[in-house]
């Protein structure tokens, strides 16, 4: 069994958390550099980027039980995640900032 058996509601938090918790990390931290009068460095924001996948994925071990698959679903999950995340940044900060490329 790859998933672990655990309550239904407690899997179904977890699933959640690692779909939305990073969304809400680069939300919060995009908003708050970009609405401070500071020059955030690159490497910041890929700390911010990083971070946000680490916590998704953090909720993302939880749900898979057996430790082989665990590697293979954080690989997969850090790449899709961290596309994701970096594409969202940019049209994030476009819309709500008007900062385009």
């Amino acid at each position: 069994m790859i998933l672990s058996p655990r309550h239904s509601k407690s899997g179904s938090l977890f699933a959640a958390g690692a779909l939305l918790l990073p969304l809400a990390v680069m939300t919060v931290y995009l908003t708050a550099t970009r609405l401070s009068s500071l020059h955030t460095p690159e490497a910041l924001d890929r700390l911010a980027l990083f971070l946000a996948c680490a916590l998704g994925a953090a909720c993302l071990w939880q749900i898979v039980k057996s430790s082989e698959w665990k590697v293979l679903f954080l690989l997969v999950y850090f790449a899709a995640m961290g596309t994701a995340k970096f594409i969202y940044s940019f049209y994030f900060v476009c819309s709500v900032f008007g900062d385009c490329l």
